[in-house]
């Protein structure tokens, strides 16, 4: 049976992958499952704070005219809030629920 991954494995097995790097025959492979452990790490540690991002739109909602994520209950798209207090989007949404912030774009772009 396979052990829930938690962020204290995954810290422990990007830091073993890490050391791993010096094999050149496995490099690759170590490579490619170190990527998706240091993205995986963020989203665990997220969890385990019991936090899933989504924010309430009756709890607060976000400043005007900032893109963001958007729930309506059946879709998560990109909105943003306007001026007179609806939500506008280049697709279709019903009465958004919840939203989030967008996450930060790449560093290598």
């Amino acid at each position: 049976m396979m052990k829930k991954l938690t962020a204290e494995r995954c810290k422990k097995q990007i830091e073993e992958w890490q050391r791993m790097m010096s094999v050149s025959d496995v490099a690759v492979m170590v490579e490619l499952n170190l990527q998706a452990y240091l993205i995986a790490l963020p989203v665990l540690e997220q969890q385990e704070k019991g936090d899933d991002g989504w924010i309430e739109c009756s709890e607060r909602m976000p400043e005007v005219n900032k893109s963001v994520l958007v729930w309506d209950g059946h879709t998560v798209n990109t909105a943003w809030l306007v001026f007179h207090g609806g939500w506008d989007s280049s697709a279709h949404i019903s009465q958004v629920t919840h939203w989030q912030p967008l996450p930060e774009p790449p560093e290598d772009v």
